[in-house]
């Protein structure tokens, strides 16, 4: 039997050793790597920090997951760089080390222009709500024609045929995000990962305010796709002291009446909604890498 998909901490085992007062060290034998890519967008530069799993080969297909930061961080949040690395970034290589997951290639860009999260032309709201543009058109085909992933290509088309091997999410602002790449990217993202944070295409935090509007709204995006309910799947968590609770659960509860698009599912194998809700977590980056680690060990299953 299945087991339940719920909030479950990252392993002690997996996080950095304290040598000193404030001193870590990786604790992974065999690490993954970060790269930098920098690309353009609309004559702006920018770049997104990519992991690499330890032992990445270009003859080889890789799944491709995509994570956003929230809002006031910069792009190296959810990796660290090419020389600094982080908490999650060491989970990443004890999964893959001790054969939770398969090997998987995460980005972790950003939504501001310049890679700066103070003084950017136009809010975060803006930012994050345009940001689907410059992710088919910029993103990818920066990152997935540098690196060996399921796309063929990296036009239009290209990008659509490898959909099924390609996730999006993030954090907070990065949740926005999400929800805005899955009202306009279904054709190119089949798993979205909202941590913490609500839809506001129809205003901020009208998850709170417009529940029952909210879940229509993306109930109706996806019909007007033409997908249907097996074409996509949404991994949604938040904790119960997260201030993003009081919009994010009410969205999702009215998501789950909507049967005729959204199917909720306890366990991973089942439906194509599924919501973490972690008792007393706050609205901090230690419970969105434990997100993360559950949810990765759901999607990325070791073959």
């Amino acid at each position: 039997m299945a087991n339940k998909l719920e909030y479950r901490p990252t392993p002690k085992e997996y996080k950095p050793q304290e040598v000193f007062p404030g001193v870590t060290r990786p604790t992974a034998k065999q690490p993954g790597r970060i790269e930098r890519v920098d690309y353009t967008t609309s004559g702006q530069p920018k770049h997104a920090y990519v992991y690499l799993p330890h032992g990445y080969d270009p003859s080889k297909k890789y799944d491709i997951l995509y994570l956003m930061h929230g809002g006031g961080d910069r792009a190296d949040k959810f990796l660290g760089t090419d020389d600094t690395e982080n908490e999650f970034k060491g989970t990443l290589d004890h999964m893959i080390e001790n054969g939770d997951i398969r090997p998987v290639i995460v980005v972790s860009p950003s939504y501001y222009p310049m890679d700066v999260s103070l003084g950017g032309p136009g809010s975060a709201g803006e930012l994050v709500e345009i940001f689907h543009g410059e992710f088919i058109d910029d993103l990818v085909p920066a990152v997935e024609g540098r690196y060996s992933t399921y796309a063929a290509s990296t036009d239009r088309a290209g990008i659509k045929a490898s959909r099924d091997h390609r996730a999006f999410g993030g954090f907070s602002m990065g949740a926005c995000t999400t929800w805005w790449q899955f009202i306009h990217g279904l054709d190119y993202v089949a798993t979205f990962l909202p941590l913490s944070g609500d839809c506001w295409a129809l205003g901020q935090r009208a998850g709170a305010d417009k529940p029952k509007e909210t879940a229509e709204f993306l109930a109706e995006a996806v019909r007007k796709s033409g997908r249907t309910k097996n074409d996509f799947r949404i991994f949604a968590a938040t904790g119960t002291k997260d201030i993003a609770f009081d919009a994010l659960d009410p969205q999702v509860s009215e998501m789950k009446k909507l049967t005729d698009v959204f199917d909720f599912g306890e366990t991973a194998e089942e439906g194509n909604l599924h919501y973490i809700l972690a008792p007393d977590l706050e609205h901090q980056w230690g419970p969105i890498w434990d997100y993360c680690y559950d949810i990765m060990l759901a999607i990325y299953p070791k073959n």
